[in-house]
């Protein structure tokens, strides 16, 4: 079950895992990504990714401090790339 300590150690890992490589795609993704690939990009990341923060703050206080760096970085590289694309426009 997911309140094993092994499985509970291993969503924690997952999670910080999947929101660091997101974090890291973000950030090189106007080097490689179309303009379309990146509106794409950034509306899944709101959809999807962002959730992830509030579910693995709530199962994993501890973590709260890395999360906001991570949530906060990311933010700011969603919403200039988000502007970007409206000023193209």
């Amino acid at each position: 079950t997911v309140e094993h300590p092994m499985n509970q150690r291993m969503l924690k890992i997952s999670s910080m895992i999947k929101l660091l490589d997101r974090c890291n795609n973000l950030s090189g993704m106007s080097a490689s990504f179309s303009k379309g690939k990146m509106a794409q990009y950034v509306k899944e990341t709101e959809k999807y990714i962002y959730p992830i923060f509030t579910s693995t703050a709530e199962k994993f206080p501890e973590l709260i401090d890395a999360l906001f760096l991570i949530l906060y970085h990311m933010l700011s590289v969603v919403e200039c790339v988000k502007h970007n694309l409206s000023s193209v426009d």
